[in-house]
């Protein structure tokens, strides 16, 4: 976090060439100049349930860009990046991204200028609502879209633990979108008196 990169730059936060990077929280970051990935910049590899956010540019970065159809960017949000929160380099590099939550605020017009959601898997929202984004809490609210949202992996997630290290399948069956898990059990009470 709190990354600023000079004119002509790439992944501020993140620069992934191969590898896989998780559970991640990507923010404050800035580019400078012409610049793509203020956040994460991606030419391969996988980053999964990594949350992006508040990342700034003054002229062309996202929070997230991809630049190969070898990437893949899985369960992430991205919102709130003051220019676009997701882009590609090619049109057919939009299905590198799957369940991941954007928001309507500075939702990103992709390079090829169709203002669209990457593909049919993502989630486009107003408010992702987060506990408290002014004080950096970017943890999920139970009434959060991306809360219970994310592809669910049990090759990796059934011991998977989340930034705050708590298991990332709460509940054994759902997983959120993110860095943090939500640990709401649904439910209700029952008051006697």
């Amino acid at each position: 976090d709190n990354n600023s990169l000079p004119h002509q730059s790439w992944g501020a936060g993140i620069y992934i060439t191969a590898g896989i990077v998780e559970n991640c929280l990507v923010y404050n970051n800035e580019t400078k100049g012409i610049s793509k990935g203020s956040g994460i910049y991606s030419t391969g590899g996988t980053v999964r349930n990594c949350t992006v956010v508040n990342n700034r540019t003054n002229v062309s970065a996202k929070g997230i860009y991809v630049e190969s159809q070898s990437a893949k960017i899985i369960n992430c949000i991205s919102v709130s990046n003051n220019v676009n929160d997701w882009g590609v380099s090619n049109a057919t590099y939009a299905d590198a991204f799957v369940n991941c939550v954007f928001d309507y605020d500075t939702f990103g017009t992709p390079e090829w200028s169709e203002s669209s959601l990457p593909n049919s898997t993502c989630i486009g929202c107003s408010d992702v609502s987060m506990k408290n984004p002014a004080g950096n809490d970017y943890r999920l609210n139970r009434n959060s879209p991306a809360r219970d949202a994310g592809l669910l992996d049990p090759t990796w997630m059934m011991t998977a633990k989340d930034l705050d290290g708590n298991r990332r399948v709460f509940d054994g069956k759902h997983v959120d979108c993110g860095c943090y898990e939500s640990q709401y059990v649904n439910g209700f009470s029952i008051i006697v008196r």
